[in-house]
């Protein structure tokens, strides 16, 4: 005789049955089931009861896409990294209805590639868009569909161009030479590239042996060199 319960619920007769056939039960997910058994033969021998505990996944695991730094925030939405930038495809199963059967593996293939398996950092070094497609699979076979994230590439510099007003009087040597009250300026783009361009974040400058500072605005020189 085969005896189960529902969660905390009452125990209920299963099955009766003679003989070594088996037999599946069909639970529902996010349920607990238990189960015990006792057995007798044709000598009306009767065995210690038997016990265990079952429960019923049926929810798939998640993958998920993260990027560290450097990384930004496209203005019309989208996500921007560097090819120095390590990214990560990773996978978790969650619980529901208190049950977990815990993640199998996770995977992951770049713009329609072969699908191999995540958990590593791995880098884009091409300029562009590229779509990361990831799925993961449970340890009781519940697999996730497949799961898209978009991330474009921008591995091309700015670049800065120094200005000065008045417009300089001069040039010799190599330098500029520049009236009385003249003061420079700092103008920086970040040409696209693969069709995409990061923004420029800032500008730093240094003035003769000084240290690295931000620009801010225009700067004013003193007399020489």
């Amino acid at each position: 005789v085969v005896f189960s319960k529902e969660d905390d619920g009452a125990w209920q007769t299963w099955r009766t049955a003679r003989g070594d056939g088996g037999d599946s039960f069909n639970g529902t997910a996010g349920h607990r089931y238990s189960f015990y058994s006792v057995a007798w033969d044709q000598a009306g021998n009767v065995e210690a009861a038997q016990s265990r505990a079952m429960a019923v996944d049926a929810s798939a695991p998640v993958s998920r896409f993260t990027a560290g730094s450097p990384r930004a925030e496209l203005a019309q939405g989208g996500l921007i990294v560097s090819p120095r930038t390590d990214l990560l495809v990773s996978g978790e199963d969650p619980v529901s209805g208190g049950v977990a059967s815990g993640l199998d593996r996770v995977e992951y293939g770049v713009d329609g590639g072969a699908m191999g398996l995540g958990g590593q950092a791995f880098r884009l070094g091409t300029e562009g868009l590229h779509v990361v497609a990831s799925r993961a699979r449970d340890r009781v076979g519940n697999e996730e569909g497949p799961r898209e994230s978009r991330v474009y590439v921008d591995g091309t510099a700015p670049r800065t161009e120094a200005s000065a007003k008045p417009a300089p009087g001069l040039e010799a040597g190599g330098a500029l030479i520049l009236g009385a009250g003249a003061v420079v300026g700092f103008a920086a783009q970040d040409p696209v590239s693969g069709g995409v361009a990061a923004g420029v974040h800032h500008t730093e400058y240094r003035l003769d042996d000084g240290a690295v500072a931000e620009a801010g605005g225009e700067l004013g020189l003193a007399e020489g060199r």
